[in-house]
């Protein structure tokens, strides 16, 4: 069939869906290119949970990467496949969540339950520091900041963590080898079948995915680090890019 041994593997928010909402054109081409042979999942920073409740009428057939990289979630199976937990991130999330600039942090518990902390309260967030968590989100009031935090850490613990954003407000602390591209190898290697792997994706934690994929694309509405490592930029997320890239491969 026209789509064997093709696997699709695209970011949800801005990539795949527009306010949360998969259009017609996707869903109809998703779907006749799972029906001529091809593999579709997605690859988020969302928890499956999420992915279930917000796009029911979205089928996956093949595992889906969640939570950024950190989880390898079997969709039909409801069951988690691999998981990358976080750990001992003592050395430095304590100073993000007082930065002068930093709302609050979202912790994601690995039973993908989200606590929220506010700024500065860093005897709550100790609380949860001591579990093997998936990710924490901080959340800042401006974009430079985020940028800032994220250059200032890398450096000092890019060792140990990966330090990303999934949109402009926004920095995700994950353990290192817990990215869409780590866990693209990871899936390859459970499908034995597929000889070719396309993602696609619109920030900045879809860079790992769109350089390790066969084809790499960047939608139009992606920022410039996606471009700038994919193969291909096709169109906008508004005008139905998952269509798009379908019907052209």
């Amino acid at each position: 069939m026209r789509y064997d041994g093709i696997l699709l593997c695209s970011d949800f928010d801005g990539t795949l869906s527009s306010g949360g909402k998969i259009s017609k054109e996707n869903l109809d081409a998703i779907r006749m290119f799972q029906e001529k042979g091809g593999l579709f999942t997605l690859a988020t920073g969302r928890a499956p949970d999420y992915i279930a409740e917000t796009a029911s009428e979205l089928t996956v057939n093949a595992p889906m990467i969640s939570v950024n990289g950190a989880c390898l979630f079997d969709c039909a199976k409801n069951k988690e496949l691999y998981k990358i937990p976080l750990n001992d991130t003592s050395d430095f999330s304590k100073n993000i969540l007082c930065h002068k600039n930093c709302l609050r942090v979202r912790i994601v518990r690995q039973d993908y339950s989200i606590v929220s902390v506010e700024n500065g309260d860093v005897a709550n967030l100790e609380k949860y520091l001591n579990e093997p968590l998936f990710k924490l989100v901080y959340v800042f009031d401006q974009t430079d900041a985020p940028v800032e935090n994220l250059n200032r850490y890398k450096e000092k613990f890019g060792d140990r963590f990966y330090f990303s954003r999934s949109w402009e407000y926004s920095l995700e602390v994950l353990s290192i080898n817990a990215t869409k591209g780590e866990m693209l190898k990871r899936l390859k290697r459970t499908l034995p079948n597929v000889n070719l792997t396309v993602g696609v994706g619109d920030f900045d934690n879809d860079v790992p995915l769109v350089k390790e994929a066969d084809i790499g694309y960047a939608v139009a509405n992606g920022v410039q680090s996606v471009k700038d490592a994919a193969d291909r930029i096709t169109v906008s997320c508004k005008d139905h890019a998952i269509a798009k890239i379908i019907y052209e491969l």
